[in-house]
């Protein structure tokens, strides 16, 4: 696997991985991200994307969900439940029953 890696890092133009039971997806997952930590990490690449904004907001649109959707129903009511208890500060309660 290192002197395909070699092979690779020296080509001239571009070459994938070969697909035989040496590489699975597991492995080239790891080396991806051993060569991101090796490279700078996460400091590097927002360097990287600091300089090629576009390129970067490109590639995150690609990590995104294709779509993203909720069901949402209503019945009409809308019920606002507050985690605090109202304070001193804020004031007079009113209550509306409607």
């Amino acid at each position: 696997m290192g002197e395909t890696l070699e092979l690779m890092s020296k080509a001239e133009r571009k070459l994938s991985i070969p697909r035989t039971s040496a590489f699975n997806r597991e492995d080239v997952v790891r080396a991806f991200t051993d060569s991101f930590e090796l490279i700078g990490g996460v400091p590097r690449l927002a360097t990287w994307a600091h300089s090629h904004q576009t390129e970067f907001y490109r590639l995150y649109a690609k990590l995104l969900p294709s779509s993203a959707q909720k069901q949402i129903t209503h019945d009409g009511r809308v019920i606002v439940e507050h985690a605090l208890q109202p304070g001193p500060l804020d004031g007079k309660v009113i209550e509306h029953d409607g």
